[in-house]
């Protein structure tokens, strides 16, 4: 590589447009850490919030994570709602506003089909 810099220029900017990318993703991440409790939590803010376009930061999260931002966001919540359940004493609806749902049914029904139990179930049977 050494015999060759514009070889050496080309591997600096993919480098560079990795790093890039990693940069974006961490400030989608904070983001929606920030907001995940917000129910209208959606694509255009958290891709303003990373100075990214819509439809990049949908090609950047299907790149790095394999995931529409709908399904990681859900994932992120189911993951905020395990956490809630096996860490404190809140009732199922608390848990659901705070995982950024309006609806405690729907967030039962999100929960059941993501861990295969109902929120209360879980709680118990990981309490057990």
């Amino acid at each position: 590589m050494a015999g060759h810099p514009g070889q050496r220029g080309a591997f600096a900017a993919n480098n560079a447009t990795g790093r890039g990318r990693k940069d974006a993703l961490a400030r989608v991440q904070g983001y929606i850490r920030e907001h995940l409790h917000e129910p209208t939590l959606n694509l255009t803010e958290a891709a303003a919030a990373a100075f990214l376009s819509p439809n990049y930061l949908t090609h950047l999260l299907r790149k790095e994570t394999g995931k529409p931002f709908s399904q990681w966001v859900l994932d992120r919540r189911m993951q905020l709602a395990r956490t809630l359940l096996l860490n404190s004493a809140q009732m199922i609806g608390v848990i659901a506003q705070r995982c950024g749902f309006t609806d405690e049914a729907y967030f039962s029904r999100c929960f059941r089909k993501a861990h295969g139990l109902a929120p209360g179930q879980f709680r118990r049977q990981q309490q057990a």
